[in-house]
């Protein structure tokens, strides 16, 4: 199916409406928990500042355009870029934007309940963080598993949510904007960022060869100008290029926000 082909599928495959109540349900419970009248229950709480606010908003905009938009469409039945591109925004963009734009006055009510500390200290861990998304984005990557996947519309909402997840898990390190949680170092949140965009180049680099492993994908390419196997590599080379992008600007933001003397890198 080729671009003026998808003026023949319906609307609300295209525009997904229930994608867009979800997008639409969040922010409205957003906005009522950090400025409405819910925001009364919770004694700590203060301003949120309007960029932070933007932050969440965008994050729900990722999310929809993702799993809403035509792309959610394109990268469902033609394309291995469209769900490249579908993955970045699920996992490299709404995540960090959330956490952004969720102050931590929100997660303390959690984190007083035993339960609630000891659930949120053992996923701020660096190591349950950094190989549970790695792990599950590596194991979605394998041709048998992705086959499967795309061939089940449950199993894609699954994927994709459990994605969402361990994304949310993943960023959380390295933004978490709760001060009580242990944080990590500078220095070791740098090299957590480095190994993350090595893990990138480790999952992608089989991608690049011949002969095209997603079948699912054989016969609709064309359309769009494009080989089964040039659809492969261009997804995989936006996957590293983006990934490598977005791991680098936290990167460097950690670097040149550091303002102490060396020895606070790794105590």
């Amino acid at each position: 199916m080729d671009a003026a082909a998808l003026t023949t599928v319906p609307l609300a495959e295209l525009w997904r409406p229930a994608v867009f109540l979800a997008a639409v349900f969040l922010e409205g419970l957003y906005l009522l928990l950090v400025v409405g009248p819910w925001n009364e229950a919770f004694p700590e709480a203060r301003p949120v500042p309007l960029v932070r606010m933007l932050a969440f908003t965008l994050g729900l905009g990722a999310f929809y355009l993702a799993c809403g938009s035509p792309l959610a469409y394109v990268a469902d039945h033609d394309l291995f870029t469209a769900h490249i591109v579908q993955h970045m925004l699920l996992t490299a963009v709404m995540p960090p934007l959330l956490w952004l734009g969720t102050p931590g006055w929100l997660l303390r009510p959690l984190y007083r309940r035993p339960a609630g500390r000891r659930l949120l200290r053992f996923l701020a861990r660096a190591d349950v963080a950094f190989f549970s998304f790695n792990g599950l984005s590596a194991l979605l990557l394998m041709p048998a598993v992705y086959d499967r996947v795309l061939a089940s519309g449950p199993l894609q909402g699954i994927s994709n949510l459990a994605l969402v997840v361990t994304a949310l898990i993943f960023w959380l390190p390295v933004l978490n904007p709760l001060p009580e949680l242990p944080p990590l170092t500078p220095g070791k949140r740098l090299l957590y960022l480095f190994f993350a965009a090595d893990a990138v180049t480790s999952m992608v680099g089989f991608l690049f060869v011949d002969p095209p492993l997603y079948r699912p994908y054989f016969g609709h390419t064309t359309a769009f100008g494009l080989t089964p196997l040039a659809d492969q590599q261009l997804g995989a080379t936006l996957l590293l290029a983006l990934m490598v992008l977005v791991y680098g600007t936290a990167f460097f933001a950690t670097f040149l926000r550091y303002q102490g003397g060396m020895a606070a890198w790794y105590e």
